[in-house]
């Protein structure tokens, strides 16, 4: 394994190895620490960094006190003396406007430290004009990365005109980037039409950290039914509280959103007992996962939901839609179950099917099936192994003042 590693690091030529990774529009480390998401997200430039695939990472931020955080996480982690940050000067602040400019002038502004990376990825398709900026600046090879279609998003929750701005984002970053990386198969049909050229479209499916969200020592059908996400209408809340109501079980939600106040009239109506656990941090998460069994993802549409990656990591026993995105990574009987629908009829009957079966087993082979598939590591390798394709063979690396290296 060692040496593949070695093997997959060399294949970066060059004295620095270099990734810039562009974070979506506004987002920075200091949102990742208040959204309780810091560890997850930074998981993967952290291994790539002890991997040895990259030497580097520049991260381009949206927030100028990144770096004030970035020298406390250097004081804990020695992984993060690794990553620089290219952040917006102090003067321009965080405001809306003050982040659509960096988004754009942003790539001019660290020019040279972008020219010093070998290869630019995206985040996702929010802000991925950052990197395009870039790419075409500094002529370095662009990698896209898209969790979700995020065209597809918008037009499912109704905004057609932000799914007609992604789209033509979607469409010019995809003609742009040296490769695309999708995370379902619904995604890389879609996008494969986008990109003109499906040869250059990638299926990795994302990760989690596997030793984080541990396999779970014991198993309790009587415990409450859990549910993690955002609280809003593609979630499809309303009719998980319902089916909770029907199989007469408590329903706990962890996260926040504008539906609250609608959810807790659904539960008065439905008779459920609901518990609004507001936002917890990632690594308490994990923890929390080990208190109870059956997680639900009752959702209208998904890319590939991470929450529901880490739950099945957990060992819980996971009751989703069967949707693309959901039925991705639960196989019906075996490593979960899919409710055949989206009603609150069609969930309830999922969760009677769980609740009168209380196999344990489940729980054990999604467990497995992750740690077969989406680990951290293999993920890093995949990706990984992309990136590094994409370097030109005839790339030189560059110092921060833009002068070859020899």
């Amino acid at each position: 394994m060692q040496a593949e590693d070695a093997s997959v690091a060399r294949a970066g030529q060059g004295a620095a190895r270099r990734l810039a990774f562009f974070l979506s529009l506004g987002g920075s480390l200091g949102k990742w620490q208040a959204e309780g998401i810091l560890d997850r997200e930074m998981l993967l430039p952290l291994t790539y960094l002890r991997l040895g695939t990259f030497d580097g990472i520049d991260l381009f931020s949206y927030r100028p006190a990144d770096a004030e955080l970035l020298a406390r996480l250097r004081r804990s982690e020695p992984l993060y003396a690794g990553v620089r940050l290219l952040a917006p000067p102090a003067w321009l602040g965080e405001s809306r406007p003050a982040r659509l400019f960096h988004s754009v002038f942003g790539p001019f502004l660290h020019r040279r430290a972008l020219a010093n990376s070998m290869v630019l990825k995206t985040n996702q398709v929010s802000g991925a004009w950052a990197a395009m900026i870039a790419a075409l600046a500094t002529g370095r090879p662009l990698v896209l990365r898209m969790g979700y279609v995020l065209s597809r998003r918008h037009r499912l929750n109704g905004n057609p005109l932000g799914a007609a701005i992604a789209a033509a984002v979607e469409w010019l970053a995809c003609r742009q980037a040296a490769s695309v990386i999708v995370t379902s198969e619904e995604a890389r049909a879609l996008i494969s039409k986008t990109a003109g050229d499906a040869e250059k479209v990638h299926l990795v499916p994302t990760y989690v950290d596997t030793a984080l969200f541990r396999a779970k020592a014991r198993y309790d059908f009587t415990a409450p039914i859990l549910y993690v996400g955002r609280l809003t209408p593609q979630k499809n809340l309303a009719a998980l509280v319902a089916a909770c109501g029907a199989v007469g079980r408590e329903l706990h939600l962890v996260g926040i959103g504008p539906q609250q106040a609608e959810l807790e009239q659904a539960a008065q109506a439905a008779g459920t007992r609901v518990r609004f656990l507001g936002r917890v941090p990632n690594e308490r998460l994990a923890d929390m996962m080990q208190d109870y069994t059956i997680f639900a993802l009752p959702s209208l549409h998904e890319g590939l939901p991470k929450v529901l990656i880490e739950a099945m990591a957990s060992g819980m026993v996971c009751v989703g839609t069967d949707i693309p995105g959901i039925s991705d990574l639960i196989a019906d009987g075996r490593t979960g179950y899919l409710a055949a629908g989206t009603s609150a009829e069609a969930i309830e009957s999922a969760l009677r099917r769980c609740l009168s079966e209380m196999n344990e087993s489940i729980g054990r082979a999604a467990r497995a099936a992750i740690e077969e598939r989406l680990s951290i590591d293999s993920y890093a390798r995949a990706e990984g192994a992309l990136l590094l394709a994409s370097i030109p063979a005839q790339a030189v690396p560059v110092t921060a003042d833009g002068e070859a290296l020899n």
